[in-house]
């Protein structure tokens, strides 16, 4: 707001020095002033968005929680066994390998036999 402001009264104020300046009427670079100021609001806008991206990215990872137990899903989590999509918590991940190994283990290594 200050940006604009301060372009709205500079404008005709330049024009008028570079009208004084120069002795005539013309067309110079004190016409870009409203540009200036227009680019730098603009750059002043996305720094602040993506300032804000930032702390709303940090915020989901810092709060994202485990649909199965609950916790903290932590810096790597792991991807679930049963979907294939769903992030979950390293120790989740763990569990369900367990499961998985258990279970191939009663279907296939529970009849042993010799020969």
């Amino acid at each position: 707001l200050l940006v604009i402001i301060a372009t709205i009264i500079l404008t005709p104020m330049a024009i008028k020095y570079a009208t004084a300046v120069r002795g005539y009427d013309a067309i110079g670079g004190e016409y870009l002033i409203p540009i200036i100021g227009l680019l730098i609001v603009l750059i002043i806008e996305d720094v602040y968005q993506e300032s804000e991206k930032k702390e709303r990215r940090q915020n989901m990872e810092e709060n994202k929680k485990c649909p199965r137990c609950g916790g903290l899903l932590g810096e790597r989590p792991a991807l679930s066994r049963r979907d294939n999509k769903t992030d979950i918590c390293a120790d989740c991940g763990f569990k369900e390998a367990m499961e998985d190994a258990q279970a191939i283990i009663k279907r296939y290594g529970g009849n042993k036999s010799n020969g």
